[in-house]
């Protein structure tokens, strides 16, 4: 992994703390949460494409600076997939309520 992905990665790491622990996820502190999970998981997609673009001789013939426009396809259908995801994430992230009902008496 790249220093400078890695140094942004680590502080989107740290920055989920501060949703998921200090605030217990609620209200728009779940949103944030999500957001900063889904773009520290994209960066690291994002260099993978890199390295792949790098390090296999068939994608690197097709872009050999990284520059190419199957290089820039790639990064921008990841891109549009994670953009979905991060909403589809936000609308649908519920925190599991814990089952309160009784437990039924089991008779041997």
């Amino acid at each position: 992994m790249l220093g400078s992905t890695r140094g942004s990665t680590d502080s989107l790491c740290a920055n989920q703390n501060e949703p998921r622990y200090r605030r217990h996820l609620a209200g728009r502190w779940r949103a944030a949460y999500v957001i900063a999970a889904m773009l520290s998981l994209y960066f690291n997609v994002f260099v993978l494409i890199v390295q792949l673009f790098l390090k296999i001789p068939a994608l690197h013939a097709l872009a050999p600076t990284q520059t190419g426009p199957a290089f820039k396809f790639s990064q921008l259908a990841v891109l549009v997939l994670f953009i979905a995801l991060t909403i589809l994430a936000i609308l649908r992230f519920r925190i599991a309520q814990p089952d309160l009902s009784p437990m039924p008496l089991q008779v041997a």
